[in-house]
C-alpha cells in the first residue's frame, strides 16, 4: 500500500471538506474519533465477529471492505491532523500476532482510546498498524484496501465540488 499518496489524497479531501463547510477554525479531533468508533463498531457489525452464541452468516467482502475502507478515511485524517502524515511508512509494520477479528477490534479501540489522552506518534504507528492487521484477519489485501480508499476518495471530492456548485 502507497501510504504517501493515501496521506496526500486524505490532505485534499480534509482541506476541501473544511473549506466547503468552513471548518477551518475547528477542532474536529474528538469528532474524528467518534467517527472512527463508529466505523469499527460498523465493521464488528457486518462481520459479527463478537457473536459467539451464533452462527455466523456469510457476509460479502465488499460490504466489509466498504465499512474498512470508511474507518481508514478518519485513521489517514487523524494522521494528518497530528502532522504524521510524513513520518508513517507501511513498509515498517509492527508484528501483530493476533488471529481473531474481534479481539483484533478491541486492540484498535484501545489504540483509538489511548491517542485521544496522549497524542504521540507512537500511540498513532500502534493505531495503524493494527487497523492494517485487522484488515489482514478481515481477509483484504493491501492493493484492495488502496484501490477502495481511492475511489471512494474519488467519490467523495466529486461530491464535494458538486456541493460547492449548488451552494
Amino acid at each position: 500500500m502507497n501510504t504517501a499518496k493515501l496521506f496526500t489524497i486524505q490532505e485534499v479531501l480534509d482541506q476541501r471538506i473544511e473549506k466547503a463547510y468552513k471548518l477551518q477554525d475547528e477542532c474536529l479531533m474528538d469528532k474524528k474519533i467518534v467517527a472512527l468508533l463508529a466505523e469499527l463498531g460498523s465493521i464488528a457489525n457486518a462481520t459479527r465477529c463478537y457473536k459467539y452464541w451464533d452462527e455466523k452468516e456469510e457476509v460479502s467482502k465488499g460490504k466489509i471492505l466498504e465499512r474498512y475502507v470508511n474507518g481508514m478515511f478518519y485513521i489517514l485524517s487523524i494522521g494528518c491532523e497530528l502532522g504524521f502524515q510524513n513520518r508513517l511508512y507501511s513498509e515498517c509494520r509492527i508484528h501483530i500476532g493476533e488471529q481473531d477479528v474481534a479481539t483484533q477490534v478491541l486492540h484498535v479501540f484501545e489504540a483509538i482510546s489511548i491517542l485521544r489522552v496522549r497524542n504521540t506518534f507512537e500511540i498513532y504507528r500502534v493505531l495503524y498498524f493494527n487497523y492494517l492487521h485487522l484488515a489482514d484477519l478481515l481477509g483484504l489485501s493491501q492493493a484492495e484496501v488502496e484501490e477502495a480508499y481511492i475511489a471512494k476518495s474519488d467519490v467523495h471530492l466529486k461530491r464535494l465540488q458538486e456541493d460547492i456548485v449548488h451552494v
